[in-house]
């Protein structure tokens, strides 16, 4: 049996240059795996907004300086000059691809693809294809190119202690 384990209280800010935009699918926000809801606990410049709720629609998608991170072909290096914006869509693969299509802000601006990453830790969702990693391992990897490695050491080091809570619980990663 699954109990419940926080941490939240244990989440110290990470401050950033980049403002990262995560746009969330309804249907993702009930997953227990979801690891979107950890970025903005930790990031202060970071905010989330629900894709696909009846009536709900989408306030003030930034549309100057900003790249949406999405794996939409061949890895590319970070953009030059480096994005105030970095634009998330979190959902499964599927809803991710219809809702960078759909949303009109967000289809129409440059996408990021990163390169493949080193997956070595535990997953929570197993990927159905090499090479896709989390939400949180996303930006944190944006980050990393973008910033240094300390505000991307900082975002794992909140995922990792996000996977210790969740065998604590009893999950089996």
């Amino acid at each position: 049996m699954l109990r419940m384990v926080c941490f939240c209280a244990e989440i110290s800010p990470i401050p950033t240059r980049t403002r990262v935009v995560i746009l969330r699918h309804v249907l993702e926000g009930r997953r227990g795996s979801n690891t979107a809801r950890l970025v903005t606990l930790a990031l202060p410049n970071a905010s989330m907004q629900t894709f696909g709720a009846p009536g709900a629609e989408l306030e003030g998608l930034p549309v100057d300086s900003a790249v949406v991170l999405f794996p939409d072909g061949r890895p590319t290096g970070p953009p030059d000059p480096p994005p105030a914006t970095l634009v998330v869509v979190d959902g499964s693969w599927a809803q991710a691809r219809r809702m960078r299509q759909r949303i009109p802000g967000v289809r129409d601006l440059p996408t990021w693809s990163l390169p493949p990453p080193d997956v070595t830790r535990p997953r929570l969702r197993h990927p159905f294809r090499d090479g896709m990693v989390s939400t949180v391992e996303a930006i944190a990897q944006a980050l990393r190119l973008l910033e240094g490695e300390a505000p991307a050491a900082a975002l794992e080091d909140v995922y990792d202690r996000f996977l210790a809570a969740q065998v604590r619980s009893g999950r089996r990663l």
